[in-house]
């Protein structure tokens, strides 16, 4: 007998364990005092009670859960952290999770919510609180009513992946994946199951070289630093905005002959030393095409800036673009610290004199980078040479110093489509040149858009036109204070619309309507008929010679 009852003793035991094991550790309850942050709603009562939100006084029990997050009472809608509705924000009735009618929503955490009758799910394991019915309810304890709602838990700490702080509560400073204790393989760096870690470990902003390459602390995305903390190192090139070019990311931006770009060795490392080289080759099937490598190989300069940077700069010649094949142009790319970058397309220089001179939206926005003849030949002739008391010797392309003398601003000029004239106008602007860190606040100050308009046939030899302006400030360029951006002296700023916008050249000012008459373009000597082209030119001519003298003997 004694041992029957110890069996089924037993028995009990081990139902009560494993049906212990399916209740989660994260539970919520309704009780008399609860922090704020771990609060979901109030209530009047335990049983047959109306409910108010977390922030109101007028209710002195409350739906208490024993976890929480930074921020839990935001929406989240990508996770649908609704855990009900009420009729009001006080004294309300309650609606489950999956009604509608109600505008008043609570939501809590990263909460997935459902009612079900009778009990919960090992799917929904987290036990919330009842209610009488699905809309105008009263809310009790868990155990008050038939109608339960459950919850689980969709926050992804556990998944394996870092998630850095994003607009509503996600903040993890570890993620092993496990959620078991382990954060690596190195005792004693550990990850809590909720992502929170104790002693070092990847996100508290200390690189710890016997795991990490990098440490951002958690705080930052696409820096350079993964996830994992380790270095995101990439070669890659760009222009002289700062933009990336090349094939990448599903697009193709090419470069120019007699344009100038960078080449990006990126996330190396803070610490290295030494010297490197850019060596620059054109893609072949058979044997690739040495363009710029050994002794002609483009230098590279260090920089701290970001995780580590080495940068060269190249400007395309003639002589780099006849050492490919005739028609075989579009597989450039340069070599660093065994690191190879995207393939890059280069175009002849482009010939066409005026912007006018462009009859489709497409060619004339190609017209977009420093040494464009159409854009320089419009904004030089047209504007710098055209008013000399307000510009002096300006040109595009030209580089000005900034406040920081590490980083010249550029002149750039590029020709502009007109969608309301369908005609291709220019602008000029001013932007941080190829010197400066990419990572820094120094904003591109604006621009200045110019649209012509004549009723001169030329007759004359003379064109009378005249023309209107728009000024756009830069992307980046506008501050609450003065002092807030690249200089603390006031008169590097200007007022307007309530920002201070940096232009200590005072661009903005020269951003100026008028009219003005010059020769008339067909009457301008044009700079296409360049040293390649006599080359050619001679050498038709002495094949044509020759021809004729064979057919004389």
């Amino acid at each position: 007998m004694e041992a029957k009852k110890l069996v089924i003793f037993n028995v009990s035991l081990i139902y009560l364990i494993f049906s212990f094991g399916l209740v989660s550790s994260d539970l919520c309850s309704v009780q008399s005092s609860c922090n704020p942050n771990n609060t979901v709603f109030k209530m009047f009562s335990q049983s047959n009670s109306h409910a108010e939100r977390y922030d109101q006084t007028n209710f002195n029990y409350y739906l208490c859960c024993d976890f929480s997050y930074p921020n839990p009472h935001t929406n989240s809608d990508s996770r649908q952290n609704k855990v009900a509705s009420l009729s009001s924000i006080t004294n309300a009735h309650v609606q489950a999770p999956e009604q509608t009618s109600y505008t008043n929503n609570v939501y809590f955490g990263d909460l997935n919510c459902v009612s079900s009758s009778g009990s919960c799910s090992s799917t929904y394991p987290i036990q919330m609180f009842s209610l009488s019915g699905a809309t105008n309810a009263h809310v009790g304890t868990f155990n008050e009513y038939n109608l339960k709602v459950c919850c689980k838990q969709a926050r992804p700490c556990g998944d394996g992946i870092l998630q850095k702080p994003n607009s509503y509560l996600i903040n993890e400073i570890c993620d092993d994946g496990a959620l078991n204790g382990v954060y690596s393989d190195i005792a004693p760096y550990n990850c809590n199951k909720y992502c929170n870690g104790t002693g070092p470990h990847c996100g508290d902003d200390v690189i710890d070289i016997s795991f990490e390459t990098c440490d951002d602390g958690g705080k930052l995305s696409e820096d350079g630093c993964s996830n994992i903390c380790k270095l995101e190192t990439a070669a890659f090139w760009v222009n002289s905005e700062g933009q990336r070019i090349g094939t990448f990311n599903s697009t193709d931006i090419p470069a120019h002959i007699g344009e100038t770009v960078q080449l990006i060795f990126n996330n190396t490392g803070r610490d290295l030393t030494g010297s490197y080289s850019f060596e620059i080759f054109e893609d072949d099937p058979a044997f690739d095409d040495e363009i710029r490598t050994g002794i002609n190989a483009i230098p590279g300069t260090f920089s701290r800036a970001g995780w580590g940077r080495v940068i060269g700069v190249w400007t395309i010649t003639e002589e780099d673009y006849s050492i490919t094949e005739i028609g075989d142009y579009d597989g450039f790319y340069f070599k660093v610290e065994g690191y190879e970058s995207p393939k890059l397309r280069i175009l002849p220089s482009d010939v066409t004199p005026w912007c006018s001179n462009y009859e489709d939206e497409s060619s004339c926005k190609d017209c977009n980078y420093i040494g464009c003849d159409a854009a320089e030949n419009s904004v030089n002739e047209k504007v710098f040479e055209a008013f000399p008391d307000i510009w002096n010797d300006t040109k595009c392309g030209d580089e000005v110093a900034g406040p920081d003398p590490s980083c010249t601003y550029l002149m750039l000029c590029k020709c502009i489509w007109n969608s309301s004239t369908n005609k291709c106008d220019y602008t000029w602007g001013s932007s941080p040149g190829l010197d400066c860190d990419p990572d820094s606040s120094i904003p591109a100050i604006g621009n200045c858009k110019y649209s012509e308009s004549t009723v001169d046939t030329c007759d004359d030899g003379f064109l009378e036109y005249s023309w209107s302006t728009i000024w756009a400030w830069g992307a980046d360029n506008g501050y609450t204070a003065y002092g807030n951006g690249p200089s603390d002296e006031v008169a590097d700023y200007v007022l307007a619309n309530g920002l201070y916008y940096y232009d200590p050249f005072k661009l903005s000012q020269k951003c100026i309507g008028g009219s003005n008459i010059i020769p008339c373009p067909a009457e301008i000597q044009l700079p296409f008929f360049g040293f390649y082209n006599l080359i050619i030119t001679i050498f038709l001519i002495v094949g044509i010679y020759s021809m004729i003298s064979l057919r004389k003997n």
